[in-house]
This record gives structure tokens, C-alpha cells and sequence, in this order.
């Protein structure tokens, strides 16, 4: 999954396996962060839907 973020941001797909994808809950109100990719700190929020 994380090679397609660089492949939209133009970016080699291959980058993707120096990182680790992660779901990560912050507790303050709950903060909820759907991706972060790690060791570069990249935000990524993903959402389907049916039409």
C-alpha cells in the first residue's frame, strides 16, 4: 500500500521499503491518525466510498 502513495507523488514505488506503514492513536481527545510513514514523518489519509 505505501508504494502507491509515491507512485502519486511521483516518486519510485520502490521507496516504500525503507518505510513502515502504521495506524497510530495519539490519546489527548483521541487523536487518530489513519497512516504515517516511518522514518520520514508522512501524513496519508485514505477513504472509500460506494457509489
Amino acid at each position: 500500500m505505501p508504494g502507491v502513495y509515491f507512485q502519486l507523488i511521483g516518486k519510485s514505488p520502490t521507496l516504500a521499503n525503507s518505510y513502515k506503514f502504521r495506524s497510530v492513536e495519539i490519546k489527548q481527545t483521541a487523536f487518530h491518525l489513519d497512516g504515517v510513514l516511518v522514518p520520514n514523518i508522512m501524513f496519508g489519509r485514505v477513504s472509500y466510498n460506494k457509489i
